[in-house]
C-alpha cells in the first residue's frame, strides 16, 4: 500500500481498500435500553469489506461521499448504542474531523397521476459525507463498532484541488456578530421564502419553485423535517418493522432532502432545516398532530404528555440519535445555512420557559459536538416577541421573529427589528403573512403581503429581507416571484459586516417653494439606516397598508413630490438613486454634498405605493 507521503494520484489511492483491522472487545458500559429491530437489522462478522471511491475528483467545499461495504450485528442502524460507523479525515494542516457515517438507500422518482412515488432501486448501503474546507492531500481512518466489538482501518489518501471561487460555509460574521458572511469573507444576505413541503408532487414541485426562486435572484429558502404528513417528514408512526415508529428515519423522505437540497446548490439557495414544529406537541387546537407523532406513548414513544418532551431522558437519547443522523447526511451540504430546532415552540401545549431554555442549552451543545463544520444554530416562536430567555442564549446563533395579522405588517416589522436588535445578534424574520388563516389570494393577487415586509426589513438593518409564507398557494400560483428580482439586486453590492449599521430617524417634508396646508406633512412613512459607505431608506405611502387595500379595497391617494430628510451621513460626496420596488427601474439619481451637522436632502417625486433609496459614499 502506498504511504500517504507518496500517493499523488487521488483516484488511484482512493481505490486501494481498507484493511481488516484488528477487533477488540466492546468496552463495559451501564446497560442500555435494548435496541429497537427495525427491517435493517443484520447478523455478521464486523468487517470494512470496502470503501468505494468518489467518481470525481474532490473540489475544496465540494461534497464528497464514499459508499463503505460492511458487516455487523445490529438490530437498529439509527441508535449509536447498537452501531456505530465514523470517520476520522486529516487534512494537510493536520487538523482532524470525525464525521458520523449513516444508512442509505436510493430511490427513482416519478410522477403517477400527478403525484410523486418512489422506488427504492438498491438495498440500503453506509455511507461517509464529507466537505474538504482545505485543497492538498487528506487521509481517512474508518472506526466500525457494534455490540461485539470494534474494527479501525486506516490508508485511505485522496487529494482535494483548491476551489478559489466556493465561498464555503456560511457564519456569524466577525466583522460585524448582527450579520452573516462565508468562509471566504463575503457578505450573506438572506433574501426568499419559505418553501416547505411540497404538495402531491412532492420534490418534483421543487423543480419548479426553486429555479424560480433562484432565476429572481433568491438565495434562502426553509424546509420542515417534521410533523409527520410532511414531504420531508423524517419520523412517523407506525410498526417497527416497516421502518417507522420513534428511533427509526424514512429513508425514502431522507432522500427526498438530498435532492432538494442538491437542488438548491444549482440553484445558489442556502436552506435552513426546520428539525421539528410545534404541530407534534400540540393537542386538540391550530394544526395539532400530539395524537398522530411517534413520540407519543400511545405509538410506542417515550412521552404520555407532550411538555414531558423537554425534561424526559429518553426522548433526549431518541433525539441525539437523530442529531447525530442528520449531522451524518447533511452536514457535508454547504449549502445548509442553518439547523433550526423548533418552528414555533411557544405554542407546544403547556410550553413553560425554564424546561423549554434547558432543553435548547443541552441539545445546541449535543449539535455542536456533532457537527464538525459548525453550522449556524437558531429556533423559532409563534410569538413576534419571541422569548428572550431562549432567543439570548449564546449557544443559539441567531434569531428569528415570526409574524402575521396586525394593522400594518411594516411598522410592526421595524418594531421587532428594533427590540432584537439589542441581542447583538443577527435578526430576521422567518415568518410573515397578512392572515395566519389563508393566503388571502384573491384579496392580493399583487402580493403587497410578500412585498412591504422585504422592504421594510432592509430598511430597519434586519439581517436578511423577511420571509414569505403561502409559497405554494400565492407566490407560485400568482407568479409573484418577480417582486424579489428588485430586492435581490437593491441589496447586491452591499457588504453589510463592514458597513457599522446604525438606525437613523428619517423625515419627510415638503419641497422647497410648495403651498401645502400649514402645520401638516407629506403623507409618507419612511425607514433608514446609514453605514460607513452604504445608506439605506424605505418610503411608503402612508395608510398603504395591506390591510387597507387588500383587505378593505380601499383607494389610498398617492403622495405628491416631497423631499426625503437622512441625518446622521458620514460628512463627502454621496450618490442617491431612487428605486421603484416594483420594477427595479432607478427613478431618479444625483450627487450631494453632505456637510457639518447637514441631513442628507433628496427630492422624492410622486410617490403611488413606495420608493427605496440608496446612498453610496463616492469619495476616493
Amino acid at each position: 500500500m502506498s504511504s500517504p507521503s507518496s500517493c499523488h494520484s487521488w483516484l488511484a489511492c482512493a481505490a486501494i481498500l481498507f484493511p481488516i483491522g484488528y477487533v477488540t472487545p466492546a468496552p463495559a458500559v451501564a446497560p442500555a435500553p435494548a435496541p429497537i429491530v427495525t427491517p435493517y437489522a443484520q447478523r455478521g462478522p464486523l468487517e470494512i469489506r470496502n470503501v468505494s471511491p468518489p467518481t470525481r475528483a474532490p473540489l475544496q467545499f465540494a461534497r464528497i461521499e464514499f459508499t463503505v461495504q460492511l458487516s455487523a450485528t445490529f438490530d437498529n442502524p439509527f441508535d449509536p448504542a447498537d452501531v456505530t460507523l465514523d470517520a476520522q479525515v486529516t487534512a494537510p494542516s493536520g487538523k482532524t474531523l470525525s464525521v458520523p457515517g449513516f444508512l442509505y438507500r436510493p430511490f427513482e422518482r416519478a410522477l403517477q397521476g400527478g403525484r410523486e412515488k418512489l422506488t427504492a432501486e438498491a438495498d440500503p448501503s453506509w455511507r461517509i459525507r464529507f466537505c474538504p474546507t482545505e485543497a492538498g492531500e487528506h487521509s481517512i481512518t474508518l472506526a466500525l463498532r457494534d455490540r461485539t466489538g470494534s474494527v479501525v482501518n486506516k490508508g485511505l489518501q485522496f487529494a482535494v484541488k483548491a476551489s478559489p471561487q466556493a465561498p464555503g460555509f456560511v457564519r456569524i460574521s466577525p466583522r460585524d456578530r448582527r450579520y452573516f458572511e462565508f468562509d471566504n469573507g463575503r457578505s450573506y444576505f438572506p433574501v426568499g421564502a419559505n418553501v416547505c413541503w411540497g404538495g402531491g408532487r412532492g420534490t418534483f414541485d421543487y423543480d419548479d419553485w426553486f429555479p424560480a426562486y433562484a432565476k429572481a435572484g433568491c438565495n434562502y429558502a426553509r424546509l420542515w423535517l417534521s410533523p409527520n404528513w410532511t414531504t420531508f417528514a423524517l419520523e412517523r408512526a407506525g410498526q417497527a418493522a416497516e421502518g417507522l415508529g420513534l428511533g427509526q428515519f424514512d429513508l425514502a423522505n431522507a432522500w427526498r432532502i438530498d435532492h432538494v437540497l442538491e437542488l438548491a446548490e444549482t440553484g445558489g439557495l442556502y436552506v435552513m432545516l426546520c428539525i421539528d414544529s410545534f404541530n407534534i406537541l400540540r393537542e386538540k387546537t391550530s394544526y395539532p398532530q400530539w395524537e398522530n407523532t411517534p413520540h407519543n406513548a400511545v405509538h410506542g414513544g417515550p412521552l404520555n404528555r407532550p411538555a414531558e418532551f423537554f425534561t424526559n431522558a429518553e426522548m433526549d437519547r431518541f433525539y441525539r440519535n437523530k442529531l447525530r443522523y442528520l449531522v451524518a447526511r447533511y452536514v457535508a451540504f454547504t449549502h445548509v445555512l442553518s439547523w433550526e430546532f423548533w418552528n414555533e415552540v411557544d405554542i407546544t401545549t403547556d410550553y413553560k420557559t425554564e424546561p423549554v431554555r434547558d432543553w435548547h442549552g443541552r441539545m445546541a451543545k449535543a449539535l455542536r459536538e456533532l457537527d464538525p463544520y459548525r453550522h449556524l444554530i437558531t429556533t423559532s416562536f409563534a410569538r413576534t416577541s419571541g422569548d428572550k430567555a431562549v432567543d439570548t442564549l449564546p449557544v443559539l446563533d441567531y434569531v428569528q421573529s415570526h409574524h402575521y395579522n396586525s394593522p400594518d405588517l411594516a411598522v410592526t416589522l421595524a418594531n421587532a427589528q428594533s427590540n432584537k436588535a439589542a441581542y447583538n445578534k443577527p435578526h430576521y424574520v422567518g415568518e410573515i403573512g397578512a392572515d395566519s388563516g389563508g393566503p388571502r389570494s384573491a384579496d392580493d393577487p399583487q402580493g403587497l403581503q410578500v412585498h412591504d415586509p422585504l422592504w421594510v426589513t432592509i430598511a430597519t438593518g434586519g439581517s436578511g429581507a423577511a420571509q414569505s409564507w403561502w409559497w405554494d398557494n400565492l407566490i407560485h400560483p400568482r407568479k409573484l416571484y418577480p417582486l424579489y428580482t428588485p430586492v435581490s439586486r437593491f441589496v447586491a453590492d452591499i457588504d453589510w459586516p463592514a458597513e457599522g449599521i446604525r438606525s437613523i430617524e428619517p423625515r419627510v417634508e415638503w419641497p422647497p417653494g410648495s403651498s401645502p396646508a400649514e402645520g401638516s406633512k407629506p403623507p409618507l412613512l419612511a425607514w433608514a439606516i446609514a453605514g460607513q459607505s452604504t445608506s439605506v431608506a424605505w418610503v411608503r405611502v402612508e395608510g398603504r397598508t395591506w390591510r387597507r387595500v387588500c383587505g378593505q379595497k380601499e383607494a389610498v391617494p398617492a403622495a405628491p413630490p416631497s423631499v426625503l430628510l437622512l441625518p446622521g451621513l458620514r460628512n463627502g460626496p454621496w450618490h442617491a438613486q431612487v428605486w421603484d420596488t416594483w420594477s427595479e427601474a432607478i427613478l431618479q439619481e444625483n450627487d450631494l454634498e453632505i456637510g457639518n451637522s447637514q441631513a442628507a436632502r433628496i427630492s422624492l417625486p410622486a410617490i403611488e405605493r413606495d420608493v427605496a433609496v440608496k446612498l453610496r459614499f463616492t469619495k476616493k
